[in-house]
């Protein structure tokens, strides 16, 4: 879906995404709230998956929290127009300034 987005909104399209801070939003849809570095990890690893998904045909991840398989999700988005993300999340229990760096190194901006 975001591809389709993406084209349609002539290369406007950005996902916004954050690791959540109100615990009372997870309550809402029967979670828990869990720990700071928990969140962050599952952010990381939803970001991955997204990203795997807008540039391959049939991707595969299998990480702590969240695995799939040749899950397929045509069409892929142009690779000069893959939408861009962004992460927002609070300095200290992203890492401080090294957390700054590691989204940096990937190539994300933090809001």
């Amino acid at each position: 879906m975001a591809a389709t987005l993406q084209v349609f909104s002539e290369n406007r399209f950005m996902l916004g995404i954050g690791a959540g801070w109100r615990g009372d939003e997870y309550e809402a849809y029967g979670s828990e709230f869990p720990s700071p570095s928990v969140r962050y990890a599952r952010l990381e690893e939803v970001v991955t998956i997204c990203r795997l998904m807008w540039t391959e045909n049939l991707p595969s991840f299998d990480g702590e929290h969240y695995s799939i398989t040749e899950a397929a999700a045509p069409p892929l988005p142009e690779v000069a127009r893959r939408p861009d993300d962004r992460m927002g999340d609070e300095r200290e229990e992203r890492g401080g300034e090294a957390g700054d760096r590691r989204h940096a190194d990937r190539g994300e901006s933090v809001l």
